[in-house]
């Protein structure tokens, strides 16, 4: 083989590579997120009713009042719930808002579920601490995300 053609075929080695590499850094990533069931969640039943009026396309999201800790308290024993009523799978997230640090971040909770409880920040001395509940809705039978 001639040295021509040695380093055409080199060359086009080279220009295949260089493709591939150019496809896979620009070609767009997928954001689709990948939904899993949180396995911490357990059965869990508040006796909520289900509201008059409340269709299937709905999705009822629980309040929550003010969470007292007892002081020397490691975990809270709120429950990161979803009314069985639900066609949806609820994901949370707590937020301490004074380090802006997440304090659970929750897989899908199936409706008639629960997460109960969550670790709180070490060394807080007695006192109000603001926290943000993000909670994003799934469907129940495909995984979607729904509106938030």
């Amino acid at each position: 083989m001639s040295n021509k053609k040695k380093m055409i075929g080199i060359l086009l080695v080279l220009f295949c590579l260089l493709g591939a590499a150019l496809y896979w850094y620009f070609h767009p990533k997928s954001t689709k997120e990948e939904f899993k069931e949180d396995i911490h969640a357990v059965g869990y039943n508040p006796n909520i009713e289900k509201p008059e009026n409340f269709t299937k396309d709905q999705v009822a999201l629980p309040g929550f009042p003010d969470l007292y800790v007892e002081e020397g308290a490691t975990e809270t024993n709120m429950a990161l719930m979803n009314p069985a009523f639900n066609e949806a799978y609820l994901k949370y997230t707590v937020i301490f808002d004074q380090t802006n640090k997440n304090l659970i971040e929750t897989e899908g909770i199936a409706p008639g579920k629960a997460v109960k409880g969550f670790k709180i920040p070490e060394g807080l001395n007695p006192g109000e601490y603001p926290l943000t509940i993000n909670i994003k809705t799934y469907d129940k039978q495909t995984k979607a995300t729904l509106n938030g």
